[in-house]
């Protein structure tokens, strides 16, 4: 019987893979997943361990870390979906504080984080300081409750039961930027019971390279505003308007971080889309009335 099924998607990055992949120890009741999104020839991994699967996503089907984690989720058998990036990597002994759980009847087990440099894995513990603050504060409140279970959006924060996803459907969006936001909403509205963990057992590295910190273009930029939009409307729904952001930060950073002419063709392009924006910014609230929260 598995008990814990790792979801890893892979890009360009073996060495890294690697890195991530030695982290878990090898465990009967453990499956690892590893999907390949498009890699490079000369890049895709080359993995030897019995209880790792490889699973190939060509040129004409990638679409992202969200259609390779939906790929995971379709061959998972395991009890527990555990979530990794497959350039940051698991605490030493991290499993046993996972086994804690794993007879629980709870949907979710969330837990804290360090970060570090991807390649000298110097500590740098400012970047998830306000998310680990979550974990700090909370007292077992409903308010407590509600920063752990919708504002920490990478998937790696929590663990979740299989039959749990099954049940309600949920999936990652197969967007460029953002496509684990839906999810970390659907999880935190459909849980019934969750369970707060305070032990650190992933280390987030900071990557230059990567999506989310390395070179963006306008479409990037783009589906960030989306998601900004969408996200700010489902806030309302739950009661927490406070949480909305406002996009005139994002186009000041657009500026910033990528120059004048990207700022120019991303304003541009939004422009042309604003029908669709207000369209769609009540999808993530008119999908989740879809279904019930679980009693």
């Amino acid at each position: 019987m598995t008990t814990y099924s790792f979801i890893i998607p892979h890009h360009n990055t073996p060495r890294l893979l690697s890195r991530c992949l030695d982290s878990i120890p090898q465990r009967e009741d453990i499956e690892i997943i590893v999907i390949d999104d498009n890699s490079d020839a000369d890049k895709r991994p080359a993995v030897t361990r019995s209880d790792v699967r490889l699973i190939y996503i060509d040129a004409e089907h990638t679409k992202g870390a969200g259609r390779a984690r939906n790929y995971g989720l379709k061959e998972a058998k395991g009890t527990w979906i555990v979530f990794a990036d497959c350039d940051d990597f698991f605490v030493q002994g991290f499993l046993s504080v996972l086994d804690k759980y794993k007879d629980s009847e709870v949907c979710v087990v969330y837990h804290p984080a360090d970060a570090a440099d991807t390649q000298t894995l110097e500590p740098i513990p400012q970047l998830l300081r306000q998310h680990n603050g979550y974990f700090e504060k909370y007292d077992g409140s409903k308010e407590s409750e509600n920063f752990i279970r919708f504002r920490l959006h990478s998937p790696w924060w929590k663990m979740v039961r299989r039959d749990f996803i099954v049940k309600h459907k949920i999936q990652f969006e197969e967007v460029l930027k953002g496509n684990d936001v839906f999810f970390t909403f659907q999880v935190g509205y459909y849980a019934r019971k969750i369970a707060v963990e305070q032990s650190k057992i992933y280390v987030y590295t900071y990557n230059l390279q990567g999506i989310t910190n390395g070179k963006k273009n306008k479409s990037i930029y783009l589906h960030a505003i989306q998601n900004i939009k969408k996200s700010n409307e489902f806030y309302k729904f739950i009661g927490h308007p406070e949480w909305r952001r406002k996009t005139l930060s994002l186009w000041l950073k657009i500026i910033k971080q990528s120059g004048v002419l990207i700022f120019f063709q991303t304003l541009f392009a939004y422009a042309g889309m604003i029908p669709d924006i207000r369209r769609d910014k009540m999808k993530y609230v008119d999908a989740i009335r879809t279904q019930k929260v679980e009693q």
